[in-house]
């Protein structure tokens, strides 16, 4: 029962806060006060949109169009076995929890206040960001590298939970061959793998260290 009621004063707080952010986006988005900062309310979700980055976006995207054509093209190509174990996963995961239950691998949808509680909120929030900021502007560079416009970049909100866009001009992405297109489309996720490789190294090389910061001061003692 605690469980419940706990749960519940999480979810009312988001809730309460949720509206609050919606009442202060609609009445900035009425005013439209700020030069490059645009603020709107927009199919229920909260937009916040910037031009501040297109230049260092334009800029950087063409300055480095060879190492983005190159990256792109690595991302499509890996792209292929990773939909492919994602689907076999996905479909391995069903059988299991049609024959095992207890052994299948937990699915839940993340949502701050019921599934993810106030204490894990900033948490949740921070890896939202290491996974949206890298996403995103991959999308950007690599729409810049191959000649198409940036319009805006931002986050939004949309009720409880967050995210965050590149907006890239369609009508010129439309215009490119198909395999630019893919390669703007596969930047993305791309980006997320390289971020977990990257992380995921620093956090090996901390841990090493750290253990090997115990065993000698482990051997002092001795």
């Amino acid at each position: 029962m605690s469980i419940n009621v706990e749960i519940l004063y999480s979810l009312i707080a988001v809730v309460s806060f949720t509206a609050l952010l919606y009442v202060i986006a609609f009445l900035l988005a009425k005013k439209k006060r700020f030069q490059s900062i645009e603020i709107d309310v927009e199919g229920g979700a909260i937009l916040v949109k910037t031009t501040k980055l297109n230049e260092f976006i334009e800029n950087f995207g063409k300055r480095h169009a060879r190492i983005f054509k190159v990256l792109g093209n690595i991302a499509i190509l890996s792209s292929i076995p990773m939909a492919a174990y994602g689907i076999y996963f996905f479909h391995m995961n069903l059988q299991l929890w049609k024959v095992a239950p207890s052994t299948a691998s937990p699915v839940a949808p993340i949502l701050p206040g019921i599934t993810v509680g106030l204490d894990e909120l900033p948490y949740f929030l921070l890896a939202i960001a290491i996974t949206l900021i890298p996403h995103e502007l991959a999308h950007a560079f690599h729409a810049s590298s191959e000649d198409i416009k940036v319009k805006s970049a931002g986050v939004f909100l949309f009720f409880i939970l967050p995210g965050g866009f590149a907006e890239i001009d369609e009508e010129e992405l439309a215009k490119k061959p198909l395999w630019t297109q893919l390669r703007v489309f596969a930047a993305g996720s791309f980006a997320n793998i390289l971020t977990f490789l990257v992380l995921l190294g620093v956090f090996s090389l901390l841990r090493d260290r750290r253990g090997g910061a115990c065993k000698e001061a482990s051997g002092d003692t001795a």
